[in-house]
């Protein structure tokens, strides 16, 4: 297959402390992402289509090209959600190759209708082009959402040229590029995207095609930040300069695509305020403002972050996309620092905050991805606000991309699964390696050496993720020498040869996670896991009468495990004791009682609250409690879910 660009070419980018190998490099074949990345393929990108051809998507670019003044459908950011939709699709023909087939039929159709709609200029925006004055144009930066489409026309453009080699739609970005640069900026039309994204995708157009006028106009959206340009406010990050900023806030997918454009600025121009600044703002997110499954942005209200340690339960909003911009993020720190805890991000909120935006057959999505539900949450087909379900579709198609890096002289492999990867080094050398796991459910992951070109020792780095309290490597049947610590990467130098094996043994057992005291909604509770996987408990998998809204854990209590294929094919589940009632509360039972005291009323009508009398027998005992992942909830029958239980009193 022929090389293809990774998603985010910093191969060449001076600043870089790993380079992402070419797209075509790394093979997926038989594993956990491959299968989800083949529901994507077959069922999510028809899918996407059709809901893209009935919420009249399409048409928007239909009535541009026919010069149509009314009529428009959809939001007026609806452009980008077939933009997206491109970009996956993009991908999974860089994948598995151009065949003829009905997709591809529909992507030159939409190939088709965008580059039509494209006026002389280069101007292209459908919702200005059918319902608002050409005099309009780029002069509501802060509220519409021209560069936010824009943006990501220039990704799925540089994806679809990248991986299927044509070049109509690269030359519609172009075009567009060429205009927002002669009319945005120092000295033009001074303003700022109300919602951040293209800061990232014009340094990537520079990247593919050498123009300093889009690394500069991106330069200036970051740095314009907190001038005023957007109304001050921090909801979308104009309250203090990028540089100063001190936390995370606003709009979460705003302000995490903005750090995402800051990270690609950093590794064009090597700005050392600018990623100490990143530093800063990732700590602050991890420490203070994630949920446990990788979620972020805990207010339904503005889709925002909130105050530190503001992590509710049931009322969190962990917006499918603002995880997905997350792991964008954390994804190029990596590429900028090499830092193993940037990886470990990365895999676990691919793993469980994003995922569980997605069904198991990958047509029905959350928008929101609460950690407790009293059974109402469903997914659905499709939003009337879509960004999320092409965002899923791309983040899968793109997923091999995030296995490996290389260095000077160096491999490093970031995600386990089974694959193919071939590493041609920036210093010349050449490391083919076939990896063979049973990845996330078992810990051990075989690496066998399949062609090696260098004259000289290549060093192999394996990360052991934080989550692992205990790790083994062999090489060659004899244990590697030295400590191997959680959370870091373990380097094996040498002179490879074909036929060499490495045996990474990752103990995967099931744990229980706390939360800091002042995440109160968590406070007293606990969360099941095992290796990368969050577990939730749902009512379906209850024993009959048990409530899971109404149980709780034993801590100490042996966690056993079982292989399940009803739901993954090689799913484990786990199994634990809880306490509580074994049975529903009643719908008449008082909602409040004093410790210990009995819920009989006094004078024999329904009471509010219950004084201290003896309470007789028949309370809680232990209960078997079945726990799944969470990311495969609400694929089965509608009832309550939670991911933290109240711990038992010792």
């Amino acid at each position: 297959m022929a090389e293809i660009a990774p998603i985010v070419d910093a191969a060449r980018s001076p600043y870089a402390a790993r380079r992402p190998l070419p797209f075509s490099a790394v093979l997926l074949e038989g594993g956990f992402w491959s299968g989800r990345r083949l529901v994507n393929g077959l069922a999510a990108l028809p899918h996407g289509h059709a809901e893209l051809v009935a919420t009249g998507v399409l048409r928007n670019f239909a009535r541009s090209i026919a010069g149509e003044r009314s009529g428009y459908e959809g939001k007026r950011y609806a452009d980008s959600d077939l933009y997206k939709w491109i970009e996956a699709v993009s991908y999974e023909l860089g994948r598995a190759g151009k065949r003829g087939g009905e997709i591809e039929s529909a992507l030159d159709g939409a190939v088709d209708l965008i580059e039509g709609a494209q006026e002389s200029s280069g101007y292209l925006y459908t919702y200005y082009q059918v319902l608002r004055e050409e005099r309009d144009r780029w002069r509501h930066l802060d509220t519409d959402h021209e560069l936010y489409c824009a943006g990501h026309l220039f990704q799925a453009a540089l994806a679809h040229f990248r991986c299927t080699g044509e070049r109509r739609l690269a030359g519609v970005a172009r075009k567009l590029a060429d205009e927002l640069c002669r009319s945005v900026g120092p000295g033009k039309i001074e303003g700022l995207p109300g919602h951040p994204g293209i800061e990232m995708a014009l340094v990537e157009m520079y990247r593919a095609f050498g123009d300093p006028s889009y690394l500069a106009l991106a330069r200036y959206f970051v740095d314009a930040r907190g001038k005023g340009l957007c109304g001050g406010a921090s909801y979308n990050q104009d309250h203090v300069p990028v540089r100063r900023a001190r936390e995370i806030a606003g709009h979460a997918v705003m302000q995490l695509y903005l750090l995402c454009g800051a990270a690609d600025v950093y590794l064009e121009t090597g700005d050392s305020e600018l990623l100490g600044a990143l530093e800063r703002l990732w700590d602050d997110l991890v420490l203070h403002k994630m949920s446990i499954s990788g979620g972020v942005g805990a207010r339904h209200e503005l889709e925002s972050f909130g105050e530190p340690y503001e992590l509710p339960n049931d009322r969190i909003y962990n917006e499918t996309c603002a995880q997905i911009a997350a792991v964008m993020w954390s994804w190029r720190m990596l590429l900028a620092t090499g830092k193993a805890r940037y990886a470990d991000h990365l895999e676990w909120t691919l793993y469980n905050g994003v995922l569980s935006g997605v069904s198991l057959d990958g047509t029905a999505y959350f928008y929101p991805n609460p950690l407790r539900s009293r059974g109402s949450p469903r997914r659905s087909p499709w939003f009337d606000c879509a960004c999320c379900p092409p965002n899923v579709m791309r983040t899968l198609a793109s997923m091999h991309s995030y296995v490996a890096t290389t260095s000077d002289g160096a491999v490093q492999l970031h995600l386990y699964d089974r694959a193919r990867i071939s590493a041609a080094l920036p210093t010349g050398e050449r490391l083919d390696v076939r990896l063979d796991t049973d990845y996330p459910w078992r810990g051990a992951v075989r690496i066998f050496v399949e062609r090696v070109e260098s004259a000289r020792e290549i060093e192999l780095s394996l990360r052991i993720p934080g989550w692992c309290r205990r790790a083994g490597i062999r090489v060659n049947g004899r244990d590697l020498p030295g400590p191997i610590g959680s959370g870091s990467y373990r380097s094996i130098r040498r002179a490879w040869k074909a036929g060499d094996q490495v045996l990474l043994d990752m103990e995967v057992a099931p744990v229980l996670y706390v939360a800091h005291p002042l995440v109160e909604p968590a406070r007293s509770c606990g969360a099941l896991a095992r290796g990368p996987i969050l577990y939730c408990i749902e009512q379906t998998d209850q024993v009959e009468g048990a409530s899971v809204l109404a149980s709780t854990l034993a801590p100490g209590e042996p966690i056993g495990e079982e292989s399940d294929d009803s739901l993954l094919e090689g799913l484990v589940t786990l199994s634990v004791l809880g306490g509580g009632s074994p049975a529903p509360a009643s719908e008449s039972e008082p909602l409040y009682r004093q410790r210990g005291a009995s819920d009989e009323p006094a004078d024999g009508g329904v009471p509010f609250f219950t004084a201290a009398r003896a309470r007789g027998g028949g309370g809680g005992g232990r209960i078997p409690l079945r726990a799944t992942p969470y990311f495969a909830w609400a694929n089965r029958s509608p009832g309550p879910m939670a991911v933290w239980l109240p711990l038992e009193d010792r």
